[in-house]
């Protein structure tokens, strides 16, 4: 699961090795990044094995492979794909987020309902082997609700924000949770960085994801 490759890098970084994963863990976010979707597949890519180098996010000195969470209750993991599902109360978390890239530098205050910051882009699908390591953090902010839906009454506008950046400071008056890889780390205020191709795991043939997807399609 997450929260042991998490482990395992922390004391292997900087090693001359190539991380393979059969995911039977609780969450097992790392491992669908990949294209690992089941234990099955990790059996079949270390069988026959290829490898590639991924980004590493930092915060403080700890090292993260896929995501942080910044939530506004102590507790609350929305574990990436759950992270912007409908809750019976919504609590926010007041934020001063600073970003920096290359080429700007941006300083925005808002009211999150969750935040979540990830070494690849939070699309939902079949992630490309160069967006591993495409030396950026992906930022996805759900906003407290500003506007009011047109023809709807009582009902808001979900204000949904996507940013990039290399470096990422993030500040709070009272300190929101913060969830590294799953596991709770600490609170705000923090610091967030990249390292870009900083560890090399195994992945498996873009043709065996593919199978795995149209088998369990074609059993639904």
């Amino acid at each position: 699961g997450d929260g042991m490759i998490n482990t395992i890098i922390q004391n292997s970084i900087g090693e001359d090795i190539a991380l393979g994963i059969i995911p039977i863990g609780k969450t097992n976010l790392f491992a669908n990044i990949l294209g690992i979707t089941d234990w099955r597949v990790g059996c079949r890519t270390l069988v026959k094995p290829q490898s590639t180098l991924v980004d590493l996010g930092t915060v403080d000195e700890r090292y993260f492979t896929s995501s942080i969470e910044i939530t506004p209750t102590q507790g609350v993991s929305y574990r990436f794909l759950r992270l912007f599902a409908k809750r019976a109360t919504t609590k926010y978390c007041p934020i001063i987020m600073t970003i920096v890239s290359e080429e700007t530098k941006l300083k925005l205050q808002t009211n999150v309902v969750s935040l979540l910051i990830s070494t690849i882009p939070t699309t939902g699908r079949y992630i490309l082997e160069d967006e591993l390591a495409n030396k950026e953090l992906h930022i996805r902010i759900k906003s407290k609700p500003t506007l009011h839906h047109p023809t709807k009454k009582n009902t808001t506008i979900e204000e949904i924000s996507m940013f990039s950046g290399e470096k990422i400071s993030i500040e709070s008056k009272n300190g929101c949770p913060i969830v590294i890889d799953a596991e709770p780390y600490g609170k705000t205020p923090v610091e967030i960085g990249i390292i870009p191709q900083a560890f090399r795991v195994i992945i498996p043939k873009k043709e065996w994801v593919e199978q795995e997807t149209r088998g369990r399609m074609v059993k639904k």
